[in-house]
């Protein structure tokens, strides 16, 4: 049976924080939107929470992880993430918490300054979009994915190191024809109800069709945004452009400094098509943290999957994440049936619900060290 978590009103909320010590449950963008919301209101959060055994912080406040919440005096715990609820409100009620609430209310109701929406990756609006739609869907038990990677490209224009999709890997760029992508694209489509949003990993503009595939899909009832992150390596043409300035679509632009050698041709095309663009910056971001990737010999024994789902689509198949995904198509990691969904499945639609998810460990886990390390390392350094 699900798991239900309710709202809470800006006016309860400012009530019961006299009393309680609020708790915000994920420092994503959602935790980072609530955790300023809050601070317009006149709350400051005392601690942040998250599923990963690691410490840091933001703006000065300490994020731990979650079983600390039990030293925290009479907490009232923010749940600002939109993945894992049955599991999280498990977990919580575990130690004993049962104080906790959704920010749909607070984060809609309470607009954040311009400054402040600068600290989130992805667009403001469309994260509030995805994150009130990830809501309504979850309670009307329709399957919804909050993130779709589609793979346009099974290589890139770069090799960076430490990429999640490694493009590194890939000894060959291979492009998928646009009837390839959109025959697996439907079929996905047909059995599930809402994606909130579909991005494109590697270099997106390498795939000379991008143009055709937006305007297909852009009025899809079944898509609420798409995310185009490019390096800035390849200027899209005129024909693009036009699609990209769909009020659907963001562009992420990635400053890899001199491997970006587009950077400013692209920053003015975009502004003069009206094109909204975010810029991931090393300035706004920071720098990459290290991946690993094991090999038989040297593979680990993780508990559970990464908290982050990047939930991809590359050919037929359904994967958790990009790194699995790009993993089992370069072949430095070992192909298991289990870690995939066939979208071809005539029961698809059933075994996507349990694989959405389903907080068990893949068997590719074992060769992913993602979430893992705290080494942080420079951000587009190429492999030679």
């Amino acid at each position: 049976m699900k798991k239900i978590i309710n709202d809470i009103s800006v006016d309860e909320l400012i009530e019961r924080s006299k009393t309680n010590n609020i708790v915000i449950y994920g420092a994503g963008d959602i935790g980072k939107i609530t955790f300023w919301a809050l601070k317009n209101i006149g709350i400051t959060p005392v601690l942040f929470i998250v599923d990963i055994d690691s410490e840091w912080n933001y703006q000065g406040v300490p994020i731990k992880p979650f079983e600390t919440v039990k030293q925290i005096e009479n907490p009232l715990v923010i749940v600002a993430v939109a993945h894992y609820i049955d599991h999280l409100i498990e977990a919580l009620e575990n130690i004993n918490i049962t104080n906790m609430f959704i920010p749909l209310t607070l984060i809609n109701s309470v607009k954040l300054k311009p400054e402040q929406r600068d600290k989130t990756i992805f667009e403001y609006e469309i994260i509030l979009r995805n994150y009130t739609a990830y809501y309504e869907n979850n309670y009307r038990e329709q399957i919804y994915i909050q993130e779709l990677w589609l793979s346009v490209t099974e290589g890139c224009s770069l090799k960076c190191e430490n990429c999640l999709a490694l493009g590194d890997k890939y000894k060959q760029v291979r492009i998928p024809t646009l009837e390839e992508i959109c025959t697996n694209f439907d079929m996905l489509l047909s059995n599930i109800d809402k994606i909130g949003t579909v991005s494109f990993f590697h270099e997106p503009f390498m795939f000379k069709e991008l143009d055709k595939l937006l305007e297909r899909y852009a009025d899809n009832p079944k898509i609420n945004n798409f995310t185009i992150v490019t390096n800035a390596t390849i200027l899209p043409n005129k024909s693009l452009l036009t699609q990209l300035a769909t009020p659907k679509i963001n562009v992420v632009v990635s400053d890899y400094k001199e491997h970006s050698y587009n950077y400013e041709n692209l920053i003015s095309l975009l502004k003069e098509n009206n094109i909204q663009f975010t810029l991931y910056t090393e300035e706004r971001y920071g720098k990459w943290v290290k991946l690993n990737i094991y090999d038989q010999d040297n593979k680990i024994d993780r508990q559970s999957r990464c908290v982050n789902r990047l939930f991809t689509l590359i050919r037929n198949r359904f994967y958790y994440c990009p790194t699995l995904a790009n993993g089992v198509n370069t072949g430095v990691m070992p192909d298991y049936d289990r870690d995939y969904l066939d979208v071809n499945s005539k029961d698809f639609r059933n075994e996507v619900r349990k694989y959405l998810y389903d907080r068990k460990p893949l068997l590719g886990c074992d060769y992913c060290g993602n979430e893992l390390e705290t080494q942080t390392v420079e951000r587009a350094v190429q492999a030679r």
